[in-house]
């Protein structure tokens, strides 16, 4: 009896393993199918690597696209040329964004792929007839990425001016994207935007996009540059960014200089660093140099009477970095307050040289509207149609509270 009982178990026991190996057959099976392998494989040696593209007003009512590709020959391994240019360009056309793309198959060597790109670029005149019809593109594209820089070229064609170099970088979309990073994180005079934001801007009322504009300036004729181990000549003209685009819709409408661009910043919360130069008080033609270490913002946005009460409420802390006063007549602790005033006055100058030039541009950078319809959104739908004439119109209060923390390592000027 005791050997039966042992049988059955052991027959029991082999049924078991013989279902658990079964069951790990199927399921090693079934995971060959889930496996995506290698049947869409695209090797290197095909790929061209997107750092940049332009796009510009062609002939025909078509549209220029520039595509510039990083070189690999020239700057990978051992074998990398390091007198050539690190990048190339393909120019192409064609009525849609997607077909000017693909005709760059029959000029390139390369099929672009788009997952590095750093900076698209817009021409002026493209800009001016409406960015909307060329955004599809990208934002459906599945290689393209939302956080890349979406910019307007302006005074050159958007093809010249993502080919122009930089000394320290090989690459043009790489100068080109720390430069614009430096000069949002250091002066907060402009406000890039990436392709997602712009997006988002178009889609949500009460608010206008803007994003920052790029030039070209002269720096003349200068003595040669190393470039590895060639020489080559310094670049005549190089890219600045030194102005914010504002639109209307999808449309260019103007453009904000650096005063008025840093007061965009203030009211949009966006300020991160710079320098504010103020006249020292009660000391004709004397500067000090204001560091901006903090800063935050309160908006509120009410409607009353039917007209708009804006309040702009700003809070900074700074940091003395530089007086060009005598200790005889600039002591910190003695003109502290009158200092603190005079930058207190600098920032809501640049606030109001803002909100002055967006109205007359006739355009809500700043999301007024936006704000009113997060707060009041009934009052919102009473007025979003006419909330042009009504921006137009509003009235803005600006109050500044600032701080002086400390002003380096320096209590007082040089004796001079």
């Amino acid at each position: 009896m005791e050997e039966a009982n042992n049988r059955k178990v052991r027959s029991r026991r082999w049924i078991t393993r013989c279902l658990r190996r079964a069951v790990t057959c199927v399921l090693a099976l079934s995971m060959c199918f889930c496996l995506s392998g290698c049947w869409s494989r695209r090797e290197l040696n095909t790929l061209g690597f997107v750092t940049a593209v332009a796009l510009d007003q062609g002939e025909n009512e078509e549209v220029r696209v520039t595509v510039e590709m990083v070189k690999t020959i020239a700057v990978a391994g051992e074998q990398a040329r390091t007198w050539e240019k690190a990048y190339w360009v393909v120019e192409s056309a064609g009525r849609t964004i997607f077909e000017a793309v693909r005709n760059t198959l029959d000029r390139s060597t390369r099929r672009a792929y788009w997952a590095h790109s750093r900076v698209i670029m817009i021409g002026e005149d493209l800009a001016r007839q409406g960015i909307g019809p060329f955004l599809d593109f990208f934002l459906r594209d599945g290689e393209t990425r939302d956080n890349t820089f979406l910019l307007i070229a302006r005074g050159i064609p958007a093809g010249q001016l993502i080919q122009a170099e930089f000394d320290a970088d090989a690459i043009p979309a790489e100068g080109g994207y720390n430069l614009i990073t430096l000069a949002k994180q250091g002066l907060s005079r402009v406000s890039p935007r990436s392709l997602l934001r712009i997006a988002q801007m178009l889609e949500n009322p009460g608010i206008e996009p803007t994003t920052a504009g790029v030039s070209l300036y002269d720096r003349g004729s200068g003595l040669p540059t190393q470039m590895g181990s060639e020489i080559r000549e310094e670049a005549r003209f190089a890219p600045q960014v030194d102005s914010t685009a504002v639109f209307k819709g999808d449309k260019l409408v103007g453009w904000l200089d650096k005063v008025e661009g840093r007061g965009f910043a203030w009211v949009t919360g966006e300020i991160s660093s710079g320098i504010i130069v103020v006249d020292v008080p009660g000391v004709p033609g004397a500067k000090a140099s204001i560091e901006i270490l903090r800063a935050a913002r309160d908006l509120k946005v009410k409607m009353v009477d039917g007209e708009a009460q804006i309040y702009i409420k700003i809070k900074t802390t700074g940091a003395l970095g530089e007086s060009e006063v005598s200790p005889g007549l600039m002591d910190p602790h003695e003109n502290w307050d009158a200092l603190k005033s005079a930058f207190e006055q600098a920032v809501a100058g640049e606030i109001m040289a803002a909100v002055s030039k967006a109205k007359e541009l006739n355009s809500d950078i700043f999301g007024f509207g936006a704000a009113l319809r997060r707060s009041d959104h009934k009052t919102w739908t009473k007025v979003k149609d006419s909330w042009e004439s009504v921006f137009r119109n509003a009235v803005v209060r600006v109050e500044v509270e600032t701080s002086l923390e400390h002003s380096a390592r320096a209590l007082r000027s040089l004796r001079y």
